[in-house]
């Protein structure tokens, strides 16, 4: 039997979707054929709060796969707090060397994806850097890592402003059809 969990933040929860159930994690558990779902994402969850709370949040339910995407939080707080982005990039690297760290020595199938990018310009830069720190901690553990925010800022490049509702419900917050493209995305990275 095999349990795919899901964790983050309100992203991963599927916030603003009219059916939250159709978020693409619980897309990518369909489509893969797991016996179990769970998603235990909390909207405004940041990695330290994941951090603190890893053992409820995901050990304690003992899946056999993960997935999480978590950081988008980090940088509201933390900009919200006037916290510098070198300051920000260090915490999040410490709680994700620790999360990745302990999922994976509980012998769970670990993927981890970037944040979905923000259309705020300020938190743009801030997620490509902690992209690269996910991409760092790639080369120390043995993960898969979806690049989700080089992608989500691909689609937002190259759309005008009054086209952004196609893949948005909101600045942050993809809607069903931006939950629809990021399936995708994982499919296309044989993740199981």
């Amino acid at each position: 039997m095999t349990t795919f969990l899901a964790t983050g933040d309100s992203i991963t929860m599927g916030a603003t979707l009219a059916n939250p159930s159709l978020n693409y994690a619980k897309q990518v558990s369909d489509a893969l054929a797991f016996s179990n779902y769970i998603n235990t994402a909390v909207s405004g969850c940041t990695s330290t709060q994941l951090r603190n709370n890893l053992a409820s949040m995901v050990l304690n339910q003992n899946p056999t796969h993960c997935m999480l995407m978590i950081g988008i939080n980090d940088i509201y707080v933390g900009k919200q707090n006037g916290t510098t982005l070198t300051t920000m990039q260090n915490t999040y690297y410490d709680n994700m060397k620790y999360i990745i760290s302990m999922i994976l020595n509980a012998g769970v199938k670990l993927t981890v994806l970037s944040s979905v990018c923000s259309l705020r310009g300020g938190e743009q830069i801030c997620l490509k850097e902690f992209a690269k720190t996910l991409e760092r901690l790639k080369g120390e553990f043995l993960f898969n890592y979806i690049d989700i925010t080089a992608r989500s800022l691909f689609v937002y490049n190259n759309l005008s402003a009054g086209q952004w509702d196609i893949y948005y419900s909101d600045s942050t917050h993809p809607n069903q059809n931006g939950h629809n493209v990021i399936k995708t995305w994982i499919m296309l990275t044989q993740i199981k």
